[in-house]
């Protein structure tokens, strides 16, 4: 019987210990949950949807690119290889503009630059294009690192 109320006395000053949140047994912090928030990241995935086609929109169809701009397998290649050269030496600026001016500024751009680089590749249609079809490659390689 006096085991029983120890427990009781023991179990009652645990319970108090977790209203109080004395450290050792704090409640867990819930999150709430907000709509915008998931519209945000929907458009984040978008983003970087948009980017990953621009990425690989040349490599799918290498043997068309090759007739169509006259070209060797070599060049079209580089037009997917181009993603992995911006990517290294720009990740690092990206990252200091990130946490220098936040995320909003960092999306912004590499958005811009997405875009930019999508319509710069529109201008490239012509047979005699391909450099503009390159450099509107590398504007949109180079928007990866924000995105």
């Amino acid at each position: 019987m006096i085991e029983d109320m120890s427990s009781e006395r023991s179990a009652q000053n645990s319970d108090s210990r977790l209203l109080e949140g004395d450290g050792e047994h704090e409640q867990p912090h819930l999150h709430k949950v907000y709509t915008r928030r998931w519209v945000i990241l929907g458009i984040f995935c978008l983003c970087s949807m948009s980017n990953a086609f621009q990425w690989i929109q040349y490599g799918i169809i290498s043997n068309i690119i090759v007739q169509y701009y006259n070209t060797s397998p070599f060049v079209v290649n580089w037009l997917s290889m181009v993603y992995m050269l911006c990517y290294i030496p720009l990740i690092f600026p990206a990252t200091w503009l990130l946490d220098a001016r936040g995320l909003r500024l960092v999306l912004v751009l590499g958005s811009g630059l997405n875009a930019l680089g999508a319509c710069l590749k529109l201008a490239s249609m012509e047979r005699t294009l391909l450099a503009v079809a390159m450099a509107a490659q590398t504007i949109s390689a180079s928007s990866q690192v924000f995105i």
